[in-house]
């Protein structure tokens, strides 16, 4: 098995659960689960292993929500302004 198989299958739960908890919206959670191991594997070069595995994923999934609630905002901000 592939090492980046392995991880996702390892930790998979792990993030989906950090995104739940910070999202409260089980289907969120786990479209950005899937997009943080998307990002994850595009990136894989950048992980330096100072850090735990989990903790990098974490991160990585932070940032995936953050950026997806900024494109939320822009896109209610955008049909406000179209309402007007």
């Amino acid at each position: 098995m592939d090492e980046f198989d392995e991880i996702c299958r390892r930790c998979t739960p792990v993030v989906y659960r950090f995104l739940l908890s910070l999202s409260k919206d089980a289907s969120l959670a786990d479209e950005l689960t899937a997009e943080t191991f998307y990002q994850a594997y595009l990136h894989i070069d950048t992980f330096r292993g100072d850090c735990r595995v989990e903790t990098w994923l974490c991160q990585i999934a932070k940032n995936t929500l953050y950026d997806h609630l900024k494109k939320q905002k822009k896109q209610l901000l955008g049909d406000e302004k179209l309402e007007e």
